[in-house]
């Protein structure tokens, strides 16, 4: 079994908000339900290469069971696209309507991922916030599904990210 450390970029983003909890001398009183910032939250971002031409950047997303990339920033190099089906998946803020797809062949670090397949979604909402705060295109979500197979560890203290890859493709 051999390991490949692929690095990872850890940003520090202080978007998170929480309710105050502020308590009131008269217990009869409601509590203002105002907001204030806490720690920063914590983004994950890999470099990628899709086959061998397109350098990405994606988000590491260890709650995302499935990888999901933007349909618009990937259709031209991703095959096999099934027709639009009613599958939905669970956004964040609502249910999203997800295609699939499979890339060819997909580079992280000297890991490479052959008939990688992955959900087509629009992720532009994504983008838009990723542009503002880190100037960077996000092509996608990388999820579950390919963490889980890749033995995936990750080492923040140290920005990578190991797997192992004798994984059959």
């Amino acid at each position: 079994m051999s390991k490949i450390e692929i690095p990872i970029e850890i940003f520090e983003i202080p978007d998170l908000l929480v309710e105050s909890e502020e308590e009131t001398e008269d217990t009869n009183e409601i509590p203002d339900n105002s907001y204030q910032e806490t720690n920063p939250g914590c983004h994950l971002l890999v470099e990628a290469t899709i086959n061998n031409e397109q350098k990405i950047v994606l988000i590491i997303d260890t709650g995302a069971s499935k990888s999901v990339f933007d349909t618009e920033l990937l259709t031209q190099f991703t095959t096999n696209i099934e027709t639009p089906t009613n599958i939905e998946s669970a956004g964040v803020n609502s249910a999203i309507d997800i295609h699939f797809g499979q890339i060819p062949n997909i580079q992280f670090g000297s890991l490479m991922v052959n008939n990688f397949d992955v959900g087509l979604t629009d992720l532009s909402h994504v983008n838009a916030m990723y542009k503002k705060i880190l100037d960077k295109e996000i092509w996608g979500l990388l999820g579950g599904d390919f963490l889980f197979k890749y033995k995936a560890i990750i080492d923040y203290s140290e920005g990578k990210m190991t797997v192992e890859d004798d994984i059959i493709n």
